[in-house]
């Protein structure tokens, strides 16, 4: 061969070996662990290593500028001075298996065909007693690959194989591999089990799907494998981090936010809406579904713990308590994002990343129709649930709704549904509201049932002690609105660690549920009877106002170095039946609460002023601002500076050297995350 052949045979060989480790890579990360390249403890099986989930695989590429055919001469016997491939992939497997003990493939890879040639007189092919086609191609469909199957459904010894069919019309060929292996036979057994070889890789539909080689993702990848092994360092193993991290993709397979919705301890399934939603399940094919129903209704919680056949995935647009209210999860490239990476881990490939909108819409439409076609062939279903809609429009304001976003009905083929979770379907698009009040598609929550309200009391202990007519009274008071419920159990719970004597504690509790008749399942009014209770004192109100607007659970000794005693104590007292208490820290059992709170203390001759919010929420930052024992809090200060629109401010706190210095000093990166994120984007008016 010239020189300059050699050269351009060489570049050819390196474009196949990095374009396809790069198809690889992209196709595999989902389960990706590490990968490897240039390893000399991988023999000839080095042009690129990976493992994902237990498996560790080792390749050996051969690829040509154009496809031709592959012979056996060049797997087991090559003619004159050539080296057999099969004697080199043999060692580099001994190689591997002297310390690795897990499931292994050793792959040799080529663009190349099964050459179908006649075999040549005196080679081992032409020596076998098979019928018909005696070629390369045949020896691999007819013989090669049962008997690698029959190895993995059970194993076993070299002697019962020989002894198989698919062996002895071919005696001649195995007989030339076993030689050229070099390994005794529980070797070769073990070695055929683990060695794969895949012909005519360029036409993969899994590692290539209707892609070209100028795919800018493939090129990425594959650009830096090569600069791995030009790496004066020499770097042999990446961890999926440390390649993500080189790829400048360290978020690409990392949520954008956590999606699990808290179920509470104290749960009991609203069985008809649950009946309901899983009759439309069954008796459906596909398409949007929603569940509505006012706020405490139970909505998420039965959701969040639906359970049904098939592939189910979860965005949610508000989880209560979450850390990040101001980063967007009702954002349309968040939802997106998350959304296409989820399904991807539930085995729906997606064809690259998406660098904006639009790309991220053609990969979710993409896997959507991956789904249909999964639902054709197996007969498993795909659930998308997005929950928690009606937070976008109310609370969030973004730059580019979710909502803008949900696939349009057409878009979702046979097997794939999506269950949509809202107080109201109204905020919807005109296409989606037209499909959900067709073919009785809505669900709306009804109240729990007696049973139920009673279940429930008797999980959260009240309903040990109570009589059964005061459980009547309770079933009645509450209107079986859970949120109700849950507030009236906490009230009665109080009471039961108050009152040891029961006669006594009965009385109090006939008192509770006749103060509760008052509200019924009107959660909103008895807010305000609340706030009634509480006056015009306006300490109180102040402290109000600033536990409202908290994005993060309130410490009560926090709240002690700043706020007034006589306003803390009348909030601990008065407004302890609305909160999750955990020592010192409360947690709001509800966010209607929260949002009745901030609107409230917001009101100017009767109207929700934003310049009081706004004044409210720079108070606040204050306060947080000097908290220097509670860290927590004081890295709340930007946040609300933001909201006060006080974006020279932001700015002037959340500096390129105080945010390194904040990640130097292991703040939470989520909380740096966040502060980068608002100091991005001064101007830009968000409310929580």
């Amino acid at each position: 061969m010239r020189p300059a052949d050699g050269e351009r045979a060489a570049v050819v060989g390196f474009a196949g070996q990095y374009g396809l480790a790069a198809r690889i890579v992209r196709a595999k990360f989902s389960t990706l662990e590490w990968i490897r390249v240039a390893d000399p403890a991988a023999g000839v099986a080095d042009d690129f290593q990976f493992k994902a989930g237990s498996t560790r695989h080792a390749l050996q590429v051969k690829w040509s500028q154009y496809a031709g055919s592959f012979t056996w001469g060049e797997l087991a016997n090559a003619p004159g001075d050539r080296a057999a491939l099969l004697p080199e992939l043999a060692e580099a497997w001994k190689r591997l298996r002297e310390t690795w003990k897990g499931p292994l493939v050793v792959h040799l890879c080529t663009n190349d065909y099964a050459s179908v040639a006649g075999p040549q007189v005196g080679t081992p092919l032409a020596e076998v007693a098979a019928d018909g086609p005696r070629h390369f191609a045949a020896f691999l469909a007819r013989s090669f690959q049962p008997i690698r199957q029959h190895i993995a459904r059970g194993g076993a010894r070299w002697v019962a194989l020989a002894r198989l069919s698919e062996v002895e019309q071919w005696a001649s060929a195995w007989d030339a591999l076993r030689v050229a292996a070099g390994l005794d036979d529980d070797q070769f057994v073990s070695f055929i089990r683990d060695f794969e070889m895949s012909f005519t890789l360029a036409d993969d539909p899994l590692l290539h799907p209707d892609r070209d080689s100028s795919d800018a993702d493939l090129t990425k990848i594959a650009s830096t494998l090569q600069d791995l092994v030009a790496d004066p360092a020499r770097p042999v193993q990446l961890s999926r981090e440390d390649l993500l991290a080189r790829l400048g993709w360290s978020d690409v397979l990392r949520y954008r936010h956590p999606h699990r919705f808290p179920v509470p301890a104290v749960y009991t399934a609203n069985e008809a809406a649950r009946g309901a939603l899983e009759s439309r399940l069954a008796a459906l094919t596909g398409g949007y579904l929603a569940l509505v129903g006012p706020a405490g209704s139970g909505k998420s919680t039965l959701l969040a713990s639906l359970n049904v056949s098939g592939r189910i995935v979860r965005y949610y647009a508000f989880v209560p308590d979450a850390p990040d209210p101001l980063s967007g999860r009702g954002e349309a490239d968040s939802f997106l994002h998350d959304l296409t990476l989820s399904l991807e881990e539930g085995g729906l490939y997606r064809s690259g990343y998406g660098n904006d909108l639009s790309g991220k819409r053609a990969i979710l439409i993409d896997q959507l129709d991956q789904a249909g076609r999964r639902w054709a062939d197996e007969r498993e279903r795909t659930v998308i649930i997005v929950d928690g809609l009606d937070h976008i429009p109310r609370e969030q304001h973004p730059a580019r709704s979710l909502l803008d976003e949900l696939p349009p009905p057409a878009a979702l083929p046979d097997g794939v549904f999506v269950i949509l979770g809202s107080q109201t379907a109204g905020i919807l698009h005109d296409s989606i509201q037209r499909v959900l009040s067709r073919q009785d598609r809505t669900v709306r929550v009804p109240p729990l049932a007696p049973d139920e309200v009673n279940k429930l009391a008797y999980r959260a202990g009240p309903g040990n002690w109570m009589l059964p007519d005061q459980l009547a009274v309770l079933v009645n008071a509450s209107e079986g609105h859970p949120l109700a419920l849950t507030y009236l159990l906490q009230e009665l719970a109080t009471v039961e660690s108050r009152e040891s004597d029961l006669s006594s504690r009965r009385q109090r509790a006939d008192l509770v549920l006749a103060d509760a008749s008052a509200y019924g399942g009107d959660v909103e009014e008895r807010y305000r009877g609340y706030l009634r209770a509480i006056g015009d004192d306006p300490e109180v109100l102040n402290l109000l106002a600033a536990v409202a607007r908290l994005r993060a659970p309130v410490n009560l000794d926090w709240l002690a170095t700043w706020a007034d005693p006589h306003a803390l104590t009348e909030f601990a007292h008065r407004a302890g039946t609305f909160f999750h208490q955990s020592g010192a820290e409360w947690r709001f059992i509800h966010n209607s609460f929260r949002r009745f709170l901030a609107d409230e203390t917001a009101r100017v001759a009767g109207r929700v002023s934003s310049e009081r919010d706004r004044q409210l929420h720079s108070a606040l930052a204050d306060s947080c601002a000097r908290a220097d024992d509670w860290p927590f809090y004081r890295d709340e200060e930007l946040a609300h500076r933001f909201l006060a629109g006080e974006y020279a401010r932001v700015l002037h706190i959340a500096t390129p050297q105080q945010l390194r210095a904040a990640l130097l000093e292991l703040r939470p990166l989520a909380t740096v995350r966040d502060h980068a994120l608002l100091a991005a984007l001064p101007g830009f008016q968000v409310s929580v």
